[in-house]
């Protein structure tokens, strides 16, 4: 989007944005502009002809970078606007959120009323709407967009609405809008929300299928809620029914490495600590390490080596002797290397944590700090 003369928001300007709005709204015209002079703003192919940029797909670009930082709704132009048409548009679309409407009927009343007032422009269909579009700006007490009062008629929007509620539940634990125990309490009283809003003869056999208990999941792991997140995404690999992905597996795999740490916490503050206690824990975040490494092993990508790389870091403070400690560590830096190392080296989460293993790593056992045992893990 051309914001000054010579000066762009791009997705990469979005992605380092702190706070996370729930709605976004570009309306300017052609936010994937590149120059005023049209002759400028022609792409060359290869049989020499020239044609307009995708407007449409760099409007595309920055919504759905905004929704993939948790933005719930988002409303860009794809083409250039009218300026009368537009602000008819706005002015819609802001009165029906105000007056309760959903996001799918703001945007439907507001392209109806721009078609109507502005029928030589084809501004009404410029708008690119994505995200929920059950959310609305005044949500209601069970903490969903939708309304409580009616039940659902199809399984895909208790999933909808139970991936909305953990994306809610992340950013307001990066924002650190709300302590940990009523964020919750909050949380499980939505969930326990939204499952009566399954329709009463086919509410068991809806929570038994994979997606649904996959997005409890979630849910439940968002809101910190580890052993009902675990529960619900073991229950998802194992249903008869429905599909859940991947990622399930590899979150149920990094919630069962924090609820250990979280237990070798407790143990640590106790006046004795036991050994043997601390042990099991563990034990229990070696054998969720092998999991993990299975999948790696059979396709590694860096959301596997960093989620690896956390689980070596919780396992090096749990160990309880220094040799324990120390290889846990040189595996936690191996892991963040061949992630940097995927990332063709400009990663600065890999970088930092690796740099983290090998300070660590010297303080943990004097001998790797002779000789040139870094090149080890290039």
């Amino acid at each position: 989007m051309v914001i000054g003369d010579g000066v762009f928001l791009t997705p990469g300007d979005v992605e380092q944005m702190r706070c996370v709005p729930e709605l976004v709204f570009i309306n300017c015209c052609h936010p994937g502009k590149m120059s005023t002079d049209a002759a400028n703003s022609v792409v060359p192919a290869v049989d020499g002809t020239r044609k307009l940029p995708p407007f449409a797909t760099l409007a595309a670009n920055l919504g759905a970078q905004f929704i993939r930082m948790g933005v719930r709704a988002v409303v860009c132009a794809g083409w250039a606007v009218n300026d009368d048409a537009a602000a008819n548009f706005a002015q819609v679309f802001y009165a029906q959120l105000l007056g309760g409407c959903s996001f799918r009927d703001a945007v439907k009343a507001a392209r109806r009323s721009t078609w109507v007032h502005h029928r030589s422009s084809n501004t009404w269909g410029a708008y690119q709407c994505y995200g929920d579009p059950s959310w609305r700006l005044s949500r209601n007490a069970a903490g969903s967009s939708g309304s409580a009062a009616d039940d659902y008629v199809a399984v895909t929007e208790l999933v909808a609405d139970l991936t909305n509620l953990a994306e809610s539940a992340r950013v307001e634990s990066m924002q650190g809008g709300m302590a940990a125990d009523p964020l919750r309490k909050r949380q499980q009283r939505a969930i326990d929300a939204l499952k009566q809003r399954a329709p009463a003869p086919v509410r068991e056999s809806w929570l038994a299928r994979a997606e649904v208990a996959e997005a409890l999941g979630f849910a439940y792991g968002e809101a910190l809620m580890l052993p009902e997140a675990i529960e619900a995404l073991e229950g998802a690999l194992v249903a008869h029914s429905g599909q859940c992905r991947i990622r399930a597996a590899e979150q149920s795999a990094n919630f069962k490495v924090r609820q250990a740490a979280e237990e070798a916490t407790l143990l640590r503050q106790q006046p004795a600590p036991d050994p043997q206690a601390l042990a099991a824990v563990a034990t229990r975040i070696e054998a969720t390490i092998a999991e993990l490494d299975t999948l790696n092993r059979r396709a590694s990508t860096p959301e596997r080596l960093y989620l690896l790389g956390s689980a070596s870091k919780r396992l090096a403070w749990v160990s309880g002797n220094r040799s324990d400690r120390a290889a846990a560590l040189l595996r936690m830096a191996r892991y963040y290397r061949l992630a940097l190392d995927m990332k063709g080296g400009d990663d600065v989460y890999a970088m930092a944590n690796w740099a983290l293993a090998l300070l660590l790593l010297e303080r943990a056992d004097p001998a790797y700090a002779r000789g040139d045992w870094h090149a080890e893990l290039m």
